[in-house]
Parts: C-alpha cells; structure tokens; sequence
C-alpha cells in the first residue's frame, strides 16, 4: 500500500469478509479525501473530497461508513456511505456546532445505532430517522469509545460525571455506566478513582457491580 504522498493517512478496515479500508487522509487545504479502497490500494473509491479531518467508523456489518464532515453551511454532520449503492445520506442536521459535535463513533452490533460524545455529553443516534438523544454531563475520556452490548440494547462507558475528589494535588473520578436502551436508563456499575499526587500517579477503586 502506498499513501498518498505529502499526506498523512489514517486507514480503518472494513470487516474481513470485504477486504477492503476506509482511508482518511489530510494534509493539504484542497486535495484532503476520505476513500475507500481494496487492502493492496487498487480500486480507489473517492468518497468525499476535500475532507475536512473528522472521526470514521465501519458498521459491524461492513455495509455502511460513518464520517464527520461539513454540511453546505460548514457546520459538522454525521454522514453515512452506504456500500451497496455507494450513496452518502447525511443522517443528522445539526445547526450549530455548540448544540452538538461528533467524536468517538460507536456502531451498534445490529448496525442502526451510533453511538458518540458531543461535548460534555454521550450521545446516540437512531440511522432510521436521525433521532438524537444526549445524556447530559457524561463527560468522557478522550479517545475512549462506548462499547455496545451484543443485544444492542445497552451501552457501557466511562465517565468523570460524579465529579472530582479533592484529596490531593490533582484527582480525577472515571466510572463506567451502563446505558439500556431505548428507556435510557443509567446504572453507575464500576467506581474507580485516580489519584494524581506530587508522589506518582496512584489507582483506587471499588465495584458495585449491579444485576
């Protein structure tokens, strides 16, 4: 595989079944894409260009590739390349990029959700009709995922929405939650503590694992 050159490239595989990638490359102000491309680079499908740099993710089921990119008013949407027909369907319309951003994608196991953090929040995504339902203050670490249930019916992930502990110098609180779906309801099922003190960085914690 040969990137292109003077770019730097980010490459994401399509399940194993297609053998194929998503290449997300940046580094010039008007040839920046995003393509799609056989493992050996041959069979180059160019699907958005230029392509302001943004989060990308294949569904479980390799048929669909979710990307960040600029509406016509250069606001950030969630967009969809669809592989059976190479159609791209943007899935949300987002006014202002202080009601909602987009990082960390998660697709559910049955390929109809995303899951995202805008923000302070975790948010998820309905691919039928583009609903949108934040969970408020559920700030999370950076480039942690959300992780969904094999039943897709549930979402874990980590958070600092307890707070802060003031015990020292710096602290910081993570949990991990649990989301059911499509209720919403939350469950706090891990509490962990990470201390950072002018001695090292020490680690507490304590599960409340709940059935």
């Amino acid at each position: 595989l040969q990137p292109q050159i003077g770019f730097q490239c980010r490459v994401y595989l399509a399940p194993s079944n297609y053998g194929d990638m998503a290449e997300a490359c940046v580094g010039s102000s008007t040839n920046d894409s995003l393509r799609v491309l056989k493992i050996d680079g041959t069979d180059p499908v160019v699907i958005i260009e230029p392509y302001p740099k943004g989060a990308v993710e294949w569904s479980p089921d390799g048929e669909q590739l979710a990307f960040v990119a600029n509406d016509e008013q250069g606001i950030r949407q969630l967009f969809v390349w669809i592989r059976n027909n190479g159609s791209i369907r943007q899935v949300t319309n987002v006014n202002s990029e202080k009601d909602i951003s987009f990082s960390t994608l998660s697709w559910s196991p049955d390929s109809k959700w995303i899951a995202f953090h805008s923000n302070n929040d975790l948010c998820v995504l309905k691919l039928e009709n583009g609903e949108v339902k934040c969970f408020k203050g559920y700030i999370s670490a950076v480039g942690v995922k959300p992780a969904r249930a094999p039943n897709s019916q549930s979402i874990i992930f980590s958070s600092n929405r307890v707070g802060k502990l003031v015990l020292g110098d710096t602290e910081l609180v993570w949990d991990l939650f649990i989301i059911s779906m499509p209720d919403g309801t939350i469950t706090r099922v891990i509490y962990f503590i990470v201390l950072n003190n002018i001695g090292g960085i020490k680690l507490m914690n304590t599960f409340e694992v709940r059935y």
